[in-house]
């Protein structure tokens, strides 16, 4: 009688662990499914990278040194248009990409300025987005280095009041070439070049008090670095020195090209400062 109850008592157990594991499977299963779902709803945000027309080479890093500096050549300027894109322009919409046409009712005017050895060129137009001929010769004109300024001068509909309001958009950008200048190697082989030439001569202790440095230079139509610019001190003047003599003797680079195919002068900029990552 005692064996026949150790049983029945055996087989309860073994009943209630199984619903047990039931329910506990179907809740995990309930989990995995919720998850899926929340997961497939996700959509990751889109990043409109036009709204940075910045002339950048790359600005990507090597390995990162024991003395944590970090090193970037980009183009000199921060807003730029190539003056091939320039010369084929019919609408602002061309080089202005991210033009907010929803916010504008009409077009009141756009006046396009160039200026060029101290000369200032102005073209005005009232067809909205559409260049006139002026406008057209004035940008096609515009010589590689020619800082360019657009006003859109706009009506935009006033949500509260619902009248119309005269708003004005300034846009500024300067003309670069069609094709950009390049370091013979590609831009991690010259991150390696600047690093070995002034890196290893760095005084370790050095780096705890240094500044990030700016030097301007220009690539000329030979490839051979020039105009050489200190723009702003790392604060100690034998690294200063350090690193213009480095640009000074840098190998050639395979020199820019304008839209006729004739290779011509650009700028740069190179960045040196603690490696923040």
């Amino acid at each position: 009688m005692k064996k026949r109850t150790g049983t029945i008592l055996t087989l309860a157990i073994a009943t209630v662990g199984f619903i047990a594991l039931g329910f506990s499977k179907k809740e995990v299963e309930t989990k995995v499914d919720n998850a899926n779902i929340s997961e497939a709803n996700f959509s990751p945000t889109t990043v409109n990278t036009n709204f940075f027309p910045a002339e950048i080479i790359k600005m990507k890093n090597t390995k990162k040194s024991d003395l944590d500096l970090f090193y970037m050549v980009k183009g000199k300027y921060s807003l730029s248009v190539s003056e091939g894109k320039l010369k084929k322009a019919r609408d602002i919409s061309e080089f202005i990409p991210d033009l907010p046409t929803s916010w504008i009712s009409s077009y009141n005017f756009i006046e396009i300025t160039t200026k060029s050895n101290n000369k200032i060129r102005t073209a005005y137009s009232e067809n909205g987005v559409l260049l006139t001929d002026e406008q057209k010769n004035l940008l096609s004109n515009a010589e590689i280095d020619t800082p360019v300024s657009i006003a859109v001068n706009y009506k935009s509909r006033n949500s509260i009041s619902e009248k119309y309001d005269d708003r004005e958009m300034q846009v500024s950008f300067t003309v670069v070439p069609e094709t950009k200048a390049e370091f013979v190697g590609g831009y991690d082989n010259m991150i390696v070049y600047l690093k070995e030439h002034s890196l290893k001569k760095i005084e370790a202790a050095k780096i705890k008090e240094f500044k990030p440095v700016s030097i301007t230079f220009q690539v000329d139509e030979n490839g051979e670095t020039e105009s050489i610019n200190l723009t702003n001190s790392c604060g100690n003047h034998q690294i200063n020195s350090l690193l213009i003599k480095v640009i000074e003797n840098m190998p050639k680079w395979k020199p820019a090209v304008n839209s006729n195919g004739e290779k011509v002068k650009q700028q740069f900029e190179l960045i040196v400062g603690p490696d923040m990552c």
